[in-house]
């Protein structure tokens, strides 16, 4: 027999009856259900992308829920990210999650500076001392700064009004 795991630890009486024509006989008997947590690790309001700068720290907020019947215990956050990258949670560590209770833990992610820009994927991780966890992959877009591009757009303007310019000061010969 298997209980669902939102159950509530505690004691449950069963009184267990059989009858005949002859006789009848109950038998009362307790279950302690001890209860079993079980982590749910996503994004706040339930999105798993976010986007980012190359070379600049930028915050994702984590949503960690223990939608079990007990309480887990020592719980510790991690990343597996591209390589260059720099993760940081805050906090990085939870001593306990009860039932039913919902966390919110920063993630301070810094992409590498020579990061391209376009789609990465990062796995985020939560694991509990008695062993549960649960991870989700999050796919993070990369941005690069436009700066250059506004540069370009500037340097080949400039070339046409001095075209323009002097076509008009000189016309045609």
């Amino acid at each position: 027999m298997s209980l669902p795991h939102t159950t509530r630890a505690g004691l449950y009486r069963i009184v267990f009856r059989a009858k005949s024509q002859i006789a009848s006989a109950a038998l009362p008997l307790g279950i302690t259900v001890v209860g079993q947590p079980h982590l749910a690790l996503t994004g706040e309001g339930g999105r798993l992308s976010g986007e980012a700068y190359a070379g600049t720290s930028t915050p994702l907020t984590l949503v960690l829920t223990n939608d079990g019947s007990a309480a887990a215990h020592d719980i510790s956050l991690g990343a597996e990210a591209p390589e260059g990258w720099k993760t940081h949670f805050d906090p990085k560590k939870l001593p306990a999650l009860a039932p039913g209770q919902i966390e919110k833990v920063k993630l301070l992610m810094t992409p590498s500076a020579r990061a391209i820009a376009g789609d990465y994927q990062m796995s985020v991780n939560a694991n509990a001392a008695s062993g549960l966890s649960d991870s989700e992959n999050f796919r993070i877009t990369v941005l690069t700064s436009t700066l250059w591009g506004a540069v370009g757009i500037g340097i080949i303007a400039a070339a046409l009004l001095v075209v323009v310019f002097a076509v008009a000061r000189f016309g045609r010969r």
